[in-house]
């Protein structure tokens, strides 16, 4: 067939007839009836059709038709193709529609109705103007306006108008979901958590408020238990009496008219009440008073019409006298909600009187529960120990009658408190919901009658708290409202201080709030009084989404990252300092605040368990009374395990309960259940968080104590409190029966162990401790007195402690590092682009989630995300860039049903805004960002993904893969997709099946599956949402790489290479490249790690003790990365740099870090490849020969250390040595192998094989890296059946399991694909074994081979195009030769060479997708080799021995056995017996170990000796006396280098370089 389509018609018809024979054999198949199809006229009805292949022509212009399916049922048409136009038919789209599979430009196939039919139906598809533009806005935005419509249709529109409304839209200013969600996030924030603080009274748009009581009044922000509110009847009023004439029926009341007395509703305090009829009504009541004077009085009424504005105002009489024309009857929610009236003082006579209420309007009446002659005392509301509202006419409930709220009453809101809300009548008052003790040990639910009270304390001063404001008219108040509740604030509840405030007060309120703080009260110029509501403040920490990246984008960022903040708050809001990444480089400046904190080393992490003999040491320390409490009590209902959503619960393993609580069998199992699933850590207690489906008669206060059996464990339902462990302090100076009752406890009293304090609920009448109630802890726990830490046998970080405990002796005690001052040097800051601030003149919107207590419900925080795409949608401007955002979104998308973060708002519109931000821009840049996104990390699973070969060596070889989902999906959904396309959209077909081309295979998924290893999120901070505290719980910003975590070996593209073609090979990087054109500096500050390597942890903190790398002031470098001063973030170096001759510059392979007096730069390298076969291998180690490190390194790369040492010196083999400032020139220096025994040489010694390695000055075991060695070594191959290879090492093992399992030979599993020449590969078929290529036959029959590296050249001439190049080309360099001459052969390709020839020396320039690529004219293949003879292990085990011991040495011995020669002076001798098959020489080797002077041993084969002699017994070396070596006139400037241990072993005049006292 024809390989390519025709790419044009034919220039003419044919000129002459078929000139072949006619068909001499009929037809094998009969000829199938195709029925024209004519589209009907516009104006006609729909035409039915039939069934059967129809062909079609094309609608004719501005004429739309479709084909339906017409379903007689419903008469829907559902629709099956179209044409519109003149354009070719197609499938028709949307939800609703048919599938058409059979559907093409000119016909269609209709299969077989039983019941619907087929039509066809035309409609005018002519449109004007403004159609044309509704059409467009369509397609555009989210939904066309009228006056977007009017303004494009007053001028010409047509393609150039169409442009330009594009280029206007893509022109406009983003909206940033996250921008759009931070400034309106003013929700109320009561106290300090980990993402924020709260705004101060005196700061410009602090809020205020009329009610007294919000949602924040529920639980307690900190521990999340109910804030408790108590009831006290004020003093001065405790005698104040009243009287209560009921309206329960006819003989209550004097008289009445147009109404009834029911019972119908409830509620009522009597036995009825009445029900007012229309206009004219009355209600009279008989009042009998003993006293003339003045009275107050008031009803207890009931109304719930909605007409009339929600009032229904009487008349009201006094002895037939109107006192008030309109007594107003406001909504009470329903007709069994209960309020009082307002008081109205009257005169009233000794004696009988009459109080009338008249109905004078058509609303008719309320319902009149009773009359109340005289005012009840005023009862003062407590909460945190502070006044917060005066019920200045008593309280009473709102749906039940009655109860008596007296002294030391308590209750906590069994719902959020709402404020004054909807119209003028519905939830009018606002509303408070009490949990009540009933007198039963139970609680009820119910309604106080005063609804949300407005803060009024005229009257009762005494009761206000320290701080007041007296608000002037210079003051100025704007309206705001909450948009958090459930209907709308009624407007004047909420009120900004625009002006903020200089009231002399400002001084005495504290910076910011917390959870029992006073609450500071003001007076407006009109008397109204009204009380500050903390308000979230959001900083700025970052630019807006719309700063560009040339612009300077770190104007808001915060200049010390949060760190005066982190210290204002006592640690409790984190360091807001974001870590740097490619995302939020732009953002980054050197900050040299005292105050500056960092982003990578947390301050105060350290985690102290809090055990009991941790609980001691406080008092130990710093005499703090810090104890675990027992003894608290539950008694009422709602303390019940079934009542609550978190119950608390000690336990006891492997013990059968003594007296198991009786209980239902659906309680047990409820209970059962969600014991188990609880899951906890801590030893003493498990807390269980989940609602419980209990029995209703196992809910009662008999069985608050449950025992109950949870398979061989016994758990007892305990008082939530039970254990939490708190700081006492406070409280043994204000404790009502003395200190010494609280400070006795640490004191050893009577024994006790000074980690717990016993509640005496019970009291002790033997030492006179009174009983104390529970409500005495309620009314004392918290700050100032009983100040919460944490809970016995869980942890806490040192920065959470509270302020008090953190001295410096509990610091120094428990490893915490102080908050101090910035060292010299300065600390990178970095902020988040769109981590705006929040903008409190805006109405508060959203709530935010965090590590502390929130308010809303995770579903209304779920709905969060939506609301703020629909207004955005909805409202802005920028629609076109939103709609691309949205159908990105689509494409890149994440499912929060897979991300445990279902309430967070910020991350997703985080994650949102990168659509958004990239909406017109490059695909590749979207990918790389939602790609480092930790949601997408957790939505497609390769969040914390390790690669096999480092849980394989780090969990004792456990067998794991690295996740699949995202290395599929990224191609499948975000990219290539399943099917290779051309460029117009079809599908490549492979010519060899016909079939379309797949673009990957499931073994490029799992290849690249191991390039997403090693991601992890980086730690919570400050200033964004978030609700976990960890060092790895950052959701929002890009995700850090573990490095160990990544998988090392090499990755087949799809194109036939592998991933890192292209890239210049490390061994090309230019000598010292640190010096050199394009090599990057990353500035560091004062921190004296480096980011993109690893240091191990003394090199972090040895900040004073390490040598460094400092520069020369002089030097070239020096200048360019102290440019006057100006500290850039990232060096990029603009030419190549000399080294300062006498400098450590001119001497070193390549940097770490640098030095510039207090600041240090990391030194990063141009991206380079290292080569996983190589042909001059040498070993390297550890430390130490028995830790799992001995492998095989390119000895051209500097890839370790030196260690100093000769292997014909037994103290040296045994200790190698390295000197600071002498082997090393800065610590952690890594330098080719030559530069290694180049630096030992120098100090008198060499390289070897040692056993373990020691530093001067400071020889500190946590020193961690790879050390050079002189054995040599190579690369083998495993190769499986499937032709994939595995690396191994060929490296001298010197202990058992001394060669990490990931390149072992029997161990390794870190199988790869490669690509092999011929397609054949040792072991892939019975004639082609392993033995056939004289590979070594390995127990899992895989077979063992050699490798050879080889180069060589690709083109030898310059008769190449661009696709040759890039398709056979896979090596880089960094640009033309020097000297090269350059010859362009296209557009996008340039050939450099040297001379004439195109060689080895040749580059190749490509122009490819917008990049300059120069590759290496040559290929590296890596070929196998076998063994002429394959090498034999003989083990002890299998020898016959005279006069030897077989000991067992399992750590270092290779099969577990090793024989121990010459046991005593009698001749010993080991011998084994060895088949060969061919005659000839053969090596043998024994491996071996001596601790001792030289052993010779004598070896025979065949009962011949085999002697071999050294080539040179005293060979002598010249070398340098230096370092730490002694020098003296005694010793000569010659060595001896033969086998010595004395100076006898040595020829004459030389010495062994062994002397008493010290070790060569």
């Amino acid at each position: 067939p024809t390989t390519t389509p025709t790419i044009s018609p034919s220039s003419s018809p044919t000129s002459s007839p078929t000139t072949s024979n006619p068909t001499t054999s009929p037809t094998p198949a009969p000829t199938i009836y195709v029925q024209a199809l004519d589209c009907p006229p516009t104006t006609g009805p729909m035409v039915t059709i039939t069934s059967g292949l129809k062909t079609l022509t094309s609608a004719a212009p501005n004429t739309f038709c479709g084909i339906f399916l017409h379903k007689q049922e419903s008469g829907d048409l559902i629709p099956l193709a179209r044409s519109y136009h003149g354009q070719a038919w197609e499938a028709a789209p949307g939800p609703l529609a048919c599938p058409s599979e059979d559907v093409n430009a000119t016909s269609i196939s209709l299969p077989t109705l039983t019941s619907d039919t087929y039509v066809i139906l035309s409609k005018d598809g002519s449109m004007d103007t403004r159609k044309q533009i509704a059409k467009f806005l369509e397609m555009t935005t989210f939904g066309p306006t009228l006056s977007e419509i009017d303004g494009l249709a007053s001028t010409t529109w047509n393609g150039a108008a169409r442009a330009n409304y594009i280029r206007n839209q893509m022109d406009l200013p983003a909206t940033s979901h996250r921008e759009y969600w931070r400034k309106r996030t003013n929700s109320k924030w009561d106290a300090t958590a980990m993402p924020a603080r709260s705004d101060h009274p005196c700061s410009p748009n602090s809020k205020w408020r009329k009610y007294s009581f919000t949602r924040q009044d529920r639980y307690d922000t900190i521990t999340s238990t109910y804030i408790y509110t108590y009831y006290e009847v004020v003093p001065e009023e405790a005698n104040l009496t009243y009287t209560l004439h009921e309206a329960d029926s006819v003989s209550d009341v004097k008289s009445y008219s147009s109404g009834t007395f029911t019972s119908s509703n409830t509620g009522f305090s009597g036995t009825g009440y009445f029900d007012f009829g229309g206009t004219g009504a009355h209600l009279e009541f008989s009042v009998d008073i003993a006293e003339a004077g003045t009275y107050p009085i008031s009803f207890r009424f009931a109304m719930s019409s909605s007409s009339f504005s929600g009032n229904r105002p009487c008349k009201l009489f006094v002895n037939d006298t109107e006192i008030v024309a309109k007594y107003d009857f406001i909504h009470t929610d329903s007709w069994s909600y209960w309020k009082y009236s307002d008081l109205v003082d009257v005169e009233l006579g000794a004696g009988n009187n009459t109080i009338k209420l008249l109905v004078a309007d058509q609303n008719g009446g309320p319902n009149i529960d009773h009359l109340r002659v005289g005012k009840p005392p005023a009862i003062v509301m407590k909460s945190n120990g502070w006044p917060r509202a005066i019920a200045k006419n008593g309280i009473h409930l709102l749906d039940g009658w009655p109860y008596d709220f007296t002294d030391y009453a308590n209750s906590t809101f069994s719902y959020y408190p709402e404020p004054p809300m909807g119209d003028l009548y519905r939830y009018h008052y606002g509303r408070l919901r009490v949990n009540l003790p009933d007198g039963t040990g139970s609680t009820i639910a119910k309604f106080l009658d005063i609804g949300n009270p407005p803060l009024d304390f005229t009257g009762y001063e005494q009761y206000l708290p320290p701080n007041v404001f007296n608000f002037t008219e210079n003051d100025i108040f704007v309206d705001t409202s909450s948009k958090l509740n459930d209907y709308p604030m009624r407007r004047g509840q909420e009120l900004l201080l625009t002006t903020g405030s200089t009231d002399p007060v400002c001084s005495s309120v504290p910076p910011f709030s917390e959870e029992s703080d006073a609450p500071i009260i003001g007076i407006l110029p009109n008397g109204e009084w009204i009380q500050w509501t903390p308000t979230i403040i959001f900083e700025d920490n970052g630019p807006s989404i719309n700063v560009a990246p040339e612009d300077d984008m770190t104007t808001n960022v915060l200049s010390d990252g949060g760190g005066d903040l982190f210290v204002q708050t006592n640690e409790k809001l984190k360091c807001s300092n974001v870590q740097r990444s490619f995302v939020n480089e732009g953002t980054c400046f050197l900050s040299t605040e005292s105050t500056a904190c960092s982003a990578t080393d947390p301050v105060g992490e350290v985690q102290i368990p809090m055990n009991t003999s941790n609980v001691i040491a406080f008092y130990d320390l710093a005499d703090k009374y810090v104890y675990a409490v027992r003894g608290l009590v539950m008694e009422e209902l709602n303390e019940h395990a079934c009542q609550k959503s978190i119950s608390r619960w000690t336990f006891e393993v492997n013990t059968t309960c003594a007296a198991p609580t009786s209980l239902e069998a659906d309680t047990t199992e409820a209970l059962r259940n969600a014991i188990e699933y609880a899951t906890s850590d801590n030893e003493y207690v498990k807390d269980v968080s989940r609602g419980l489906a209990c029995s209703p008669t196992d809910v009662t206060t008999e069985k608050i104590d449950i025992e109950i059996q949870v398979g061989s464990d016994c758990y007892t339902h305990v008082h939530p409190d039970h254990l939490n462990v708190y700081d006492f302090s406070g409280w043994v100076t204000n404790h009502p029966g003395g200190e010494y009752n609280i400070q006795k406890w640490a004191q050893g009293w009577e024994g006790t162990e000074g980690w717990y304090l016993d509640f005496p609920f019970n009291g002790n009448t033997t030492r006179k401790i009174p009983k104390h109630q529970m409500s005495r802890w309620y009314n004392n726990v918290g700050i100032p007195n009983i100040v919460y830490v944490s809970k016995l046998g869980d942890s806490i970080a040192y920065r959470d402690l509270p302020n008090d405990l953190k001295t410096d002796s509990i610091a120094e005690y428990f490893g915490a590092t102080p908050v101090q001052n910035v060292i010299d040097g300065g600390i990178i800051v970095c902020g988040s682009i769109g981590e705006v601030g929040n903008d409190p003149t805006l109405e508060e919107t959203f709530d935010v989630r965090s590590n502390e207590f929130t308010t809303s419900s995770p579903f209304e925080q779920n709905n969060q995300k939506q609301v703020v795409w629909t207004e955005i949608a909805i409202y802005k401007e920028d629609q076109l860039r939103q709609r691309m955002a949205w159908a990105l979104a689509q494409i890149v998308t994440t499912v929060p049903g897979n991300i445990d973060a279902f309430d967070r708002t910020e991350v997703y519109t985080h994650y949102y805004d990168i659509f958004v931000k990239h909406a017109f821009g490059n695909y590749r840049n979207i990918l790389a960002e939602a790609s480092y996104s930790p949601l997408m990390a957790e939505h497609l699973s390769y969040l914390k993904g390790k690669s096999h070969s480092y849980v394989y060596e780090d969990e004792d070889k456990r067998i794991s893969r690295a996740d699949e989902n995202y290395a599929r999906e990224i191609m499948q959904l975000f990219s290539i997709g399943l099917i290779a396309l051309n460029d117009d959209g079809t599908p490549v077909i492979d010519p060899a099946t016909g079939n379309p081309r797949e673009t990957y295979t499931n073994e490029d998924i799992e290849s690249f599956a191991r390039a997403w290893t090693g991601f992890d999120r980086t730690a919570a901070r400050g200033n964004y949402e978030e609700v976990r505290t960890g060092t790895s719980d950052n959701r929002l910003d890009p995700m850090r790489i573990i490095p160990e975590w990544r998988d090392p070996f090499p990755k087949p593209n799809l194109n036939g290479g592998f991933i890192g073609d292209g890239y210049l090979l490390c061994k090309d990087l230019p000598a010292q490249s640190f010096l050199k054109k394009g090599a990057g500096y990353r500035l560091l500050g004062s921190k004296a790690s480096p980011e993109l390597m690893k240091d191990t942890e003394w090199e972090r903190y040895g900040v004073n003790d390490i040598l460094r790398a400092e520069l020369d002031a002089n030097s070239a470098l020096y200048q360019r990365l102290y440019n006057g001063g100006n500290y850039e973030v990232f060096v990029e170096l603009e030419n190549d740099l000399t080294c300062t001759t006498g400098t450590f510059e001119c001497d070193v392979d390549t940097l770490r870090l640098v030095k510039l007096g207090p600041v240090y730069y990391e030194f990063v390298e141009r991206p380079c490849v290292q080569m996983a076969f190589f042909d001059n291998g040498k070993q390297i180690q550890l430390h130490s020969n028995t830790m799992r490190g001995q492998m095989c390194a390119n000895a051209d790369l500097a890839h370790a250390r030196e260690a100093c040492c000769r292997e014909d010196r037994l103290y040296e083999v045994r200790t190698a040595w390295k000197e600071s400032n002498v082997t090393y020139l800065y610590e952690g220096e890594r330098m080719t192998w030559a530069t290694a025994q180049d630096r030992c040489v120098a100090y008198g010694k060499d390289l070897c094989l040692y056993e373990n390695l020691s530093t001067a000055p400071d020889n500190n075991y946590k020193r961690e890296g790879y050390q050079w060695t002189n054995k040599d070594c190579g690369i083998n191959v495993k190769v499986n059946s499937e032709g994939y290879i595995a690396i191994v090492h060929d490296a001298m093992s010197t202990y058992a399991d001394s060669i990490p399992w990931l390149v072992e030979e029997e161990n390794t599993l870190n199988w790869f694909r490669v690509f092999w020449d011929s397609g054949s590969y040792p072991g892939d078929s019975e004639t082609n074994t392993c033995a056939d290529n004289n590979c070594k036959t390995l127990t899992d029959g895989s077979c063992l081979c050699k490798t050879a590296v080889e180069e060589s050249v690709v083109f030898t001439h310059d008769s190449v195009s661009k696709e040759d190049v890039i398709s056979q080309l896979f090596m880089g360099v960094l640009g033309p030769p020097d000297g090269s001459n350059a010859t362009v052969i296209a557009n996008d390709l340039t050939v450099h060479t040297i001379g004439d020839n195109v060689d080895a020396s040749t580059v190749f320039e490509v122009e490819d997708k917008g990049r300059t690529l120069f590759f290496k004219n040559v290929l590296s293949t890596v070929s196998l080799e076998g063994w002429e003879t394959l090498p034999e292990i003989y083990e002890a085990e299998d020898a016959t021995m005279n006069n030897a011991v077989v000991k067992n040495n399992t750590s270092s011995a290779t099969g577990g056995l090793y024989v121990e020669a010459r046991n005593g002076n009698e001749t010993s001798y080991v011998e084994w017996n060895v088949d060969v098959d061919v005659t000839g020489p053969y090596l043998i080797s024994l491996r071996y170990a001596n601790d001792n002077s030289p052993r010779p041993l004598s070896v025979f084969v065949n009962t011949q000796e085999v002697f071999l002699p050294l080539a040179d017994p005293n060979n002598t070396t010249d070398f340098t006396n230096v370092g730490s070596n002694p020098s003296g006139d005694d010793l000569p400037l010659q060595r001896c280098g033969g086998d010595c241990d004395t100076d006898d072993h040595c020829g004459d005049g030389l010495f062994c370089m062994f002397h008493e006292g010290w070790e060569a």
